[in-house]
């Protein structure tokens, strides 16, 4: 039986072009073809990469939204694809000189055929999670809109605004109303959405019971995770989240102490920061942990990181042993 030819593909993304290189056994190919369904079809049609003596090994740049439609091209077809973090690739490809969407994906499918025997295939995210971002992206973005809006109302809150100012008043206060009513619909639709699947229903359930998970970090950490298929390892994911202190130590002239990294995910770290400041003003542990290591001389935001890996632990042992989270147990 012959061989199939491994062919190595890399993919730059953007708006509205995607930059395909080929690497093959004869060289490499650059391409450079519309970001939509039907042309990237006929893109793998015209270059008759699906077939029976071809495996493709298809490493794409993460860049949110934009990748859609290669996902749900991907979604009718079974590929081994492996999707980067922008940064992992500019800290792992080397020294490099310039750059642009043609040399970007040539370095991308370079990459993927000298580390193939130890990069794992990354899983794609199916419809009801690329939904599930794109409706918490724009609410976000309604919230900014809210807090942008407040923050201004302050600042002129401060001087002689004048009257025309006042007279806009009650029209700024039906559109901060029309606001906070769309985003409770954004917030309505991501738990109907979360309701619709039985297993990922149960997993937000046993999420939200631990003390200070409400329901934006619970759909947060359930779109991060996949429905909790991944990341449900208390450690990684807290290292995900940039609450792990990481040591800062070479030889005897470099020995700095232990540091959260700013490679991390902001929203959650951000979500996980108000559930903790929410937790320790509720009676219990954690309130009493807060208080007690605080008189010790500990630093308060220290105090609060370690607040924030200990929600993130009794989360991943509520999902890891299928139960609900219950005062004073250690499900661990």
């Amino acid at each position: 039986m012959q061989n199939k030819e491994k062919i190595y593909i890399g993919v730059d993304v953007s708006k509205k072009t995607l930059d395909f290189c080929l690497v093959r056994d004869a060289g490499t190919f650059s391409f450079k073809i519309t970001n939509d369904v039907k042309s990237i079809k006929a893109f793998f049609k015209k270059q008759k990469l699906i077939n029976e003596i071809t495996e493709l090994f298809i490493g794409v740049e993460n860049t949110g939204f934009y990748n859609f439609h290669l996902y749900e091209f991907f979604d009718q077809n079974t590929f081994n694809i492996y999707i980067f973090n922008p940064l992992h690739l500019v800290k792992t490809i080397g020294m490099v000189r310039g750059k642009n969407d043609k040399i970007d994906a040539e370095r991308i499918g370079v990459y993927v055929q000298r580390n193939i025997d130890i990069l794992t295939p990354s899983a794609i995210p199916n419809s009801t999670f690329r939904k599930m971002k794109a409706l918490f992206a724009k609410r976000r973005m309604f919230i900014e809109q809210v807090t942008a809006i407040n923050v201004l109302n302050k600042e002129f809150a401060h001087c002689n605004s004048g009257k025309a100012i006042q007279a806009n008043k009650s029209s700024e206060e039906k559109l901060l109303n029309q606001y906070a009513k769309v985003i409770k619909e954004i917030e309505s639709e991501l738990i109907n959405l979360i309701q619709e699947d039985e297993v990922m229903s149960e997993n937000y359930k046993r999420v939200t019971s631990v003390p200070g998970v409400g329901p934006i970090l619970g759909i947060y950490l359930t779109i991060k995770t996949h429905g909790f298929t991944q990341l449900t390892n208390a450690r990684k994911l807290a290292c995900y989240a940039g609450v792990v202190p990481f040591t800062n130590q070479s030889g005897t002239s470099l020995n700095k102490r232990p540091k959260v990294s700013f490679m991390a995910d902001k929203r959650m770290k951000s979500l996980l920061h108000l559930a903790a400041l929410r937790v320790i003003q509720l009676e219990g542990e954690m309130k009493d942990y807060f208080i007690r290591k605080v008189s010790e001389g500990k630093n308060k935001m220290s105090v609060i990181n370690a607040i924030r890996n200990k929600i993130l632990a009794r989360v991943c042992s509520c999902i890891n042993n299928e139960k609900m989270y219950k005062k004073n147990l250690d499900l661990s």
